[in-house]
């Protein structure tokens, strides 16, 4: 299955391709008539679109399609492999190949945004931190024109094989390994990552979606590992605001906000947590708006870091 966003995010497009073809859309002829199992992967056909994402898979949009669509789009949505495509990059990904690994998100297509609206065109050195899929790395090199070296870290093992498989590109060097002792003594032009942002006590480090070690690290060290002009570009949430713009206050950098999305609060592992979804509730800011066939939002921000005098 193929999910094609517009340029500005205003759409999503589901599409199906391949095997999917045959066995879903019922392309199970050919023009001589003759049984065809499979088409080519590059093989692609338009199902149905929403408007205006908030989530890259929208139960409640989707449910609100005409019924043969909704069941055909539910039915790809089934697909082991999803094929994403924002601004020309194609990346497909295989939960099942990557147990633990995060796929592309509507943050990453949110981030990659931001970094082509605001310019890379001078950036030759780069890194990922977090690399994950590997898609805002590919975005950057195919949208980038001076970019000769993109670095990506990740101290998942797997994950760190995830965007080794998905960046294969010469320019690229794929680390595994904690970004704090990996990257020492090295400096990029631009340094970007999509990090954990949603608050938690007593959060767990190395959870994908908890805490706020990494934008710790970025507004006290960050500067370090920057050229002269150089930035760093992360994604906030309003959930962590609290914590994270005092520790811009007391760095070295300002905080320019390059973007701003509302989107629900769809993490599971949080919302199935009394005592998490309590504490965002109560101390963090949760929006508790019923709209969109959600209840609870926050606001997505893509922020530039960068040293005072580069303001």
């Amino acid at each position: 299955m193929l999910q094609r966003f517009a340029s500005d995010l205003s759409r999503q497009d589901f599409l199906a391709c391949g095997v999917e073809l045959a066995s879903v859309l019922g392309m199970d002829r050919d023009a001589a008539g003759e049984r065809i199992d499979a088409w080519p992967d590059d093989v692609e056909r338009f199902v149905a679109s929403i408007d205006n994402p908030v989530l890259l898979t929208d139960a409640w949009r989707l449910a609100e399609l005409a019924p043969r669509l909704r069941d055909t789009v539910f039915k790809l949505l089934e697909s082991p492999v999803r094929t994403t495509e924002f601004r020309g990059v194609r990346l497909t990904f295989e939960q099942a190949r990557w147990p633990g690994v995060w796929g592309p998100n509507i943050d990453t297509l949110l981030c990659c945004r931001a970094l082509g609206d605001h310019g890379v065109d001078g950036v030759e050195s780069a890194v990922e931190l977090g690399s994950g899929s590997g898609f805002i790395s590919k975005f950057l090199l195919t949208h980038a024109p001076k970019l000769r070296a993109m670095t990506l870290v990740d101290r998942h093992a797997g994950a760190a094989a995830c965007s080794r498989a998905n960046v294969p590109d010469a320019r690229a060097e794929v680390i595994c390994g904690d970004a704090t002792t990996a990257l020492a003594g090295r400096r990029f032009d631009l340094v970007v990552t999509n990090p954990p942002y949603i608050p938690r006590p007593r959060s767990i480090a190395d959870n994908a979606y908890e805490g706020v070690d990494l934008l710790a690290f970025l507004t006290q060290q960050g500067a370090d590992m920057l050229t002269p002009g150089g930035r760093i570009v992360t994604i906030t949430s309003s959930l962590s605001a609290h914590l994270f713009e005092p520790m811009v206050a007391k760095s070295s950098l300002r905080a320019r906000t390059l973007s701003t999305t509302d989107v629900p609060l769809k993490v599971l592992n949080v919302l199935n947590n009394a005592e998490w979804l309590d504490y965002l509730r109560k101390a963090r800011g949760v929006r508790c708006e019923v709209r969109d066939g959600y209840e609870l939002w926050h606001e997505i921000r893509v922020v530039a870091l960068e040293a005072c005098a580069t303001l």
